[in-house]
């Protein structure tokens, strides 16, 4: 179940670029090709949408987290800012936590 809802967003767009592929072969009638196009944008801006939602909730505290641990062991001066960091973190947690999980439901979620 997992695996096809995490395909939803290709089998969208999956049908609206089969649906302009007939389109493209007509060679009569009025065109379709700008409410196929219309549709094909707005499956694009869904998913985007969801990812950049998700995504947003795991920036901030854990960005400035990563900017002070740095590539290698942190300078000690940095170890009262992580902690500091960390602290943030955790009271945060609950909340994000939510906001992920129900992200991810958005992601899987078959429309």
């Amino acid at each position: 179940m997992l695996e096809e809802a995490s395909k939803q967003y290709v089998v969208l767009i999956d049908g609206v670029v089969a649906d302009l592929s007939r389109e493209l072969e007509r060679r009569e009638g009025p065109s379709q090709l700008v409410p196929i196009a219309r549709r094909l944008v707005s499956a694009r801006n869904s998913f985007r949408r969801d990812v950049d939602e998700l995504r947003g909730q795991l920036n901030s505290t854990f960005d400035a987290l990563e900017g002070l641990l740095g590539s290698s062991d942190p300078d000690p001066s940095r170890i009262d800012p992580i902690r500091q960091t960390l602290i943030r973190l955790k009271n945060e947690w609950p909340v994000k936590k939510v906001a992920i999980e129900n992200g991810v439901k958005k992601l899987i979620a078959v429309r």
